[in-house]
């Protein structure tokens, strides 16, 4: 499974996993300590961008199948390494304009990388190598989230923000002088693809009622994983402290590594249906939790690490729900349509998130439980058109 492809790939993904993350994570709690806004300008400051870097990676997709694949995930990483610059500034619109920057390179390095991912091993290692995939921004996550609010702590956010901003230099570098490129990624005929808008090149995947239903999967089931990027730092500071909070996140993503390496082998082993199932019975129960414990930073604590592991556990599965459902040369179109959903899924659940906050906390909670029985459903679904998944 493992190759010189797959190796640096994992590599500059841990980076931009310490450098990007822990100023996502923390962006609510900044707005709320450093801009003196109402929760729902944080909502919507986040929620545009990701907007955003959905339609990005459905155009994404499309010239990574034409122009490459290495490039387009380059890309992407030099825009995200900019999200630095949100913790630099208490200007409500220099700030927005940086994280739409963020939210489309988001979409470029989505398309770029995960079709990277796809062309890099055989079907029969993809489990795996998914798992490693999503592993290495995780383990970087979670590194960059324990450190990030000690760092704050004792430096203040700005600080945070220039390393973060410098440290994505040398990433950039590093992916653009180290990274291979992949032979033959580029099958799709040029000159009739250029012919064709890129809506177009999606019409023959969008009309498979296979990948429609893995699009409203990935919708739904993200919906909930908004929603809980909004509380879950929130109101863990809220609880505790900031130095707290990071250490929150880090222990979540570590657990999600857990759950990753888990899945991958599984998926591997007996297919993707089921893991897929069972990923969303431990979102289902652990969004019960969260609403059970809302009062008690260690039951809190318990709970939102169990739904960060098994939300994480779920995306695992995806790509090889896109190598069996699409052609290799339809690959970064495939990525391009599920970003999509998992893009405006996040946005949904984020905003609904902070627009719900100040009203019950629950209530994000509940609406999670509901977008994770109707993904569940779908997954059922999908498993009637194809039994060897």
């Amino acid at each position: 499974m493992l190759n010189r492809q797959l190796i640096i790939l994992c590599i500059i993904l841990f980076g931009l996993g310490v450098i990007s993350q822990p100023v996502q994570y923390l962006f609510p709690k900044y707005v709320e300590d450093t801009l003196g806004s109402r929760l729902w300008l944080a909502g919507i400051l986040r929620a545009i961008p990701i907007g955003l870097g959905g339609f990005s990676a459905l155009v994404a997709g499309a010239v990574c199948d034409q122009l490459g694949r290495k490039r387009t995930f380059v890309a992407g990483i030099i825009g995200i390494f900019l999200v630095g610059l949100v913790f630099v500034s208490s200007n409500p619109a220099f700030i927005l304009a940086v994280l739409c920057l963020q939210g489309v390179a988001s979409g470029l390095k989505s398309s770029g990388g995960q079709s990277y991912l796809i062309g890099a091993v055989d079907t029969a290692a993809l489990g795996r190598a998914s798992a490693a995939y999503f592993l290495s921004g995780i383990l970087g996550q979670a590194f960059g989230k324990s450190i990030a609010g000690i760092l704050i702590q004792k430096h203040g956010y700005a600080n945070f923000g220039w390393l973060a901003l410098g440290s994505g230099v040398l990433l950039a570098i590093f992916a653009v002088l180290v990274l291979p490129d992949q032979s033959g990624t580029n099958s799709i005929n040029t000159l009739a693809f250029k012919r064709q808008s890129w809506w177009k090149t999606y019409s023959a995947i969008i009309n498979r009622p296979r990948v429609v239903i893995l699009a409203a999967i990935r919708f739904f089931s993200t919906f909930s994983w908004g929603s809980l990027q909004f509380l879950l730092p929130l109101l863990m500071a809220r609880l505790t402290d900031i130095q707290i909070t990071g250490f929150f996140g880090g222990s979540s993503d570590v657990f999600a590594c857990l759950c990753l390496l888990f899945t991958g082998v599984v998926c591997d082993r007996i297919g993707v249906i089921k893991p897929a199932i069972g990923s969303h019975l431990l979102i289902f129960f652990s969004l019960i939790g969260l609403m059970m414990v809302m009062q008690s930073a260690i039951g809190f604590f318990v709970a939102g690490v169990l739904a960060s592991g098994a939300a994480w556990s779920l995306s695992t599965t995806m790509p090889r729900f896109i190598k069996q459902f699409l052609a290799n040369d339809e690959t970064g179109r495939g990525v391009g349509l599920v970003h999509l959903a998992w893009s405006i899924g996040f946005l949904s659940g984020y905003l609904t998130a902070s627009l719900l906050v100040n009203i019950n906390l629950r209530l994000p909670l509940f609406l999670g439980l509901v977008a994770v029985s109707i993904s569940a459903f779908l997954v059922f679904r999908l498993s009637r058109f194809d039994g060897s998944c």
